[in-house]
């Protein structure tokens, strides 16, 4: 995606190609002062929304005055050559080749020059311009840049080659151009590619094609991202004459250089948005608000990219993803990627003021880490306060290359995200409730896809004797579902991105924070109906929830295109699926109970069958104490919150890997969270009469690989409720569940320790328990909380902090130079 697919499809040529400048000896490298560099090499990555027009545009930039040497046209080639030199060579390690070139582009734009430039840069390493250089160029652009180091073939090199895939992927993409953001495989990603850009060079009018497609699909792409209009691109006489600059531009008079500058400065400026030239996936997400409008309701939401729900991202196990964030709304903004382990990048983990402090408005923040040893199906969503509500999207990590699916390969591909949909502000709602110690309202619906029927609903169209492999995913705010498609039978393959043994099911059960694939075999003729999709919500707390019901549609299609056949396919049958009663805690044990582990040599159960350390903590609702002078909405006029351990979390003002880190935990958190109740009582028997919470920033200090227990006991303070339990940086085994009070003397003799279901959320059953496995394998700050928002607010939250081994590759690394500040 741009927040579309930004993976460039070459990956092949990066290993030859050169991203650095050989220049003559006698230019100096000492031009570039450190105090010099370290003001304003920053500068020049800073994405800063007032500046967007500069940056696509031809206007000053202002930084000008800020670069030595430069500030004269007439500025000796020597300082030139060695200004674009030191840059490059300081950047070629620690930013990707697109930011090189984009950084060689500005430099190439402040001078000024083009023509001038480049000749001079010609002059200082040797080589003259003369009649063969136009021969020289179009050819040796592409392919002798592999070879040589000159600065103006890299520029054309990837002048052609970004705009090259550009319209390979529009022509080969496998998938829909409006889905161009879940391609997942790369069709220039070979010899054909470039024999593509060499039969461009030296055919004009190819060159003009694709000049012409690529800047008008480059433009609409630069808009989508940075909520500023690129229509001064898409004017054709305006392209006309731009493409002919370019493909003659050692030609131009003065006059001509400041458009051809133009020219150089979007198509660089377009690379790097879209990440064409990067050996890893890029990715932008734009926070802005976008007017949406659902159930005859329209209202300005935050969203992604102006999509609701937001872009899917797409990668594979082994990948490193690189996701800029760029904040343009009011809000403090933060995401994080659900299920990602995070192994030796928890900066990158994303929940506000744990691992962060939130990206301030006007701020950008880069997320960069590796997949390691992770595929299937999970999804990013915001993490502060209940703006995930609208900010969220799919993430799906596909296998290695070459790597089967432990299944049979699907027909098709489908992401089904589940939401709530608010008529109102979410903000506005939470920060109420908050204020008056009431439960805030709830949603006014469910969604499928961002649609939440019944005028539009979400049409899944399959060929008959077809499979598919369903991704669901639960992004819903406060609510479990019940999903079901009439008369067809789902059979589960995966939970949380870790495969399961295949079972049948009619109905599945999903939780917030929780993903399901399924495999969904349709039937082997056209079956002269359709049949509807419902997804329903699972409850069992006492408080109001939204009771609605979500449908989608399953058509069939027929190779019979006529108007008659169409209108009868309106007039065909809807068949309707019949979905467990809404507190159905008997069939939600039956299917979690179901769930286990493939457990086999290529995807092995590794359950620790030692226990270094053994946690037991309640979770439930409670009150706190009305503030002085305030009338609260709580139970006998208190306040409603929530605990682990009677302990109510507190959200601290510096984030916990920041503190911990830098050894300043001091006021910010302590190390004495409670590893069991302090006062025990009948769990989940008659409730205490004293249902006040304690308060606090309180953590688990572990020491590195410590292999946990920990038993989760929902209780009935103020009524049982199952909870979403969702533990960031580890996967976990699910070894055992049952109903009432744990017993640890006779509970852990039915654990299963051979393939138990190995998740990332886990449903505490309603006034019962359930223990899980993990070993502390990953340093760092890892928050634990209820995936059901309001719980979250109201304080069911925790964090453990695991200490760095001895190893290099155990230990936190430095924090990020763009690691936002409170």
């Amino acid at each position: 995606m741009v927040a579309e697919k930004l993976r460039g499809p070459h990956q092949s040529l990066l290993k030859h190609q050169p991203f650095s400048l050989r220049l003559s000896p006698k230019v100096s490298s000492g031009y570039l002062s450190k105090s010099w560099t370290d003001q304003w090499v920053p500068s020049l990555f800073r994405y800063e929304s007032d500046n967007t027009t500069s940056l696509l545009g031809c206007a000053s930039d202002k930084t000008i005055s800020s670069l030595p040497c430069v500030s004269d046209i007439t500025t000796s080639v020597m300082c030139r050559a060695s200004v674009t030199n030191n840059l490059i060579n300081m950047l070629r390690f620690r930013y990707s080749s697109v930011l090189i070139v984009r950084a060689a582009s500005e430099i190439l734009h402040w001078l000024g020059n083009v023509e001038g430039f480049i000749c001079s840069c010609f002059h200082d390493i040797g080589i003259h311009r003369d009649n063969s250089y136009q021969r020289r160029i179009k050819a040796a652009a592409v392919y002798k840049s592999l070879r040589h180091k000159i600065a103006f073939d890299i520029y054309i090199f990837y002048l052609l080659w970004s705009n090259v895939l550009a319209l390979c992927q529009l022509k080969d993409n496998p998938l829909p151009i409006n889905d161009f953001e879940t391609t997942a495989s790369y069709p220039c990603s070979n010899i054909s590619g470039v024999r593509l850009i060499i039969r461009c060079i030296v055919h004009f009018r190819n060159i003009y094609k694709f000049y012409l497609t690529a800047w008008t699909w480059g433009a609409k792409r630069l808009s989508a991202v940075t909520g500023h209009s690129c229509a001064r691109y898409n004017d054709n006489a305006d392209i006309h004459l731009r493409v002919q600059l370019v493909l003659s531009f050692w030609y131009l008079s003065s006059h001509h250089c400041r458009l051809a500058c133009c020219y150089l400065r979007f198509a660089t400026t377009f690379a790097f948005w879209t990440g064409f030239g990067s050996p890893f996936p890029l990715f932008v997400l734009s926070i802005r608000h976008q007017n949406v409008t659902r159930l005859c309701h329209k209202k300005s939401m935050v969203t992604v990219n102006g999509k609701f729900p937001g872009p899917r991202i797409v990668a594979r196990e082994g990948d490193r993803l690189v996701i800029t964030v760029v904040n343009h709304v009011q809000n403090n903004i933060s995401i994080h990627w659900h299920g990602i382990r995070q192994l030796q990048s928890g900066w990158a983990d994303g929940p506000a003021y744990v691992t962060q402090c939130p990206i301030q408005t006007g701020q950008r923040y880069v997320y960069n880490y590796t997949i390691k040893g992770q595929r299937g199906t999970l999804f990013w969503h915001a993490h502060i306060s209940w703006l995930r509500s609208t900010l969220y999207g799919p993430l799906i990590i596909l296998p290695k290359k070459n790597v089967q699916y432990p299944f049979a390969k699907p027909h098709k591909e489908v992401p089904i995200i589940f939401g709530e949909w608010f008529n109102g502000d979410t903000e506005a709602i939470i920060a109420q409730a908050l204020q008056t110690g009431g439960g805030p309202n709830v949603s006014d619906a469910y969604t499928i896809n961002g649609l939440p029927g019944p005028l539009i609903i979400v049409r899944l169209k399959v060929k008959p004797g077809k499979t598919y492999l369903l991704r669901f995913i639960n992004a819903a705010l406060n609510d479990e579902l019940f999903f079901s498609i009439a008369n067809h039978t789902l059979t589960v393959v995966e939970a949380d991105a870790v495969y399961v043994k295949p079972f049948e099911t009619d109905t599945i059960l999903i939780a917030p924070g929780q993903t399901t694939n399924v495999l969904l075999k349709t039937k082997p003729y056209f079956p002269n109906a359709t049949f509807l999709m419902l997804a329903r919500p699972y409850a069992t707390g006492l408080g109001t929830f939204d009771n609605s019901t979500v449908a989608g549609i399953v058509e069939y299609e027929t190779t019979i295109i006529t108007q008659s056949s169409n209108s009868s396919l309106k007039n065909l049958p809807l068949f309707k699926p019949v979905l467990p009663q809404l507190n159905d805690t008997s069939f939600a044990t039956n299917f979690s109970n179901k769930l286990h582990s493939l457990a086999n040599s290529q995807f092995p159960a590794n359950v620790p069958q030692k226990v270094d350390k053994h946690f037991f903590f309640t979770v439930g609702v409670g009150t706190n104490p009305c503030n002085t002078n305030q009338t609260c909405q709580g139970p006998n006029g208190t306040m409603f919150a929530a605990s682990v351990n009677n302990v109510s979390y507190t959200m601290p003002t510096t984030a916990l890997l920041q503190a911990h880190y830098f050894g300043q935990s001091n006021g910010v958190y302590t190390p004495d969270f409670p590893t069991t109740p302090l006062n025990p009582f009948n769990y989940t028997g008659t409730p205490p009469n004293n249902t006040m919470v304690g308060n606090g920033t309180k953590v688990v200090v572990l020491p590195f690989n410590t292999s946990v227990e920990l038993v989760l006991q929902d209780t009935s303070i103020l009524g049982v409720e199952s909870h979403p339990l969702h533990l960031h940086g580890f996967n976990f085994f699910v070894v055992g569940q049952g109903f009432g009070n744990y017993d640890s003397n006779k509970d852990p003799q039915n654990f299963n320790l051979v393939d138990p279901v190995e998740r990332n959320t886990v449903g505490v059953p309603s006034g019962g328990w359930v223990a899980i496995r993990f070993l502390a394998d990953n340093p760092g700050a890892w928050f634990m909380h209820c995936h059901l928002e309001v719980h979250t607010s109201w304080g069911l939250k925790m964090a453990w902090i695991v200490l760095d081994g001895k190893l290099p590759n155990q230990k936190v690394l430095p924090p990020p130079a763009d690691l936002p500040k409170c």
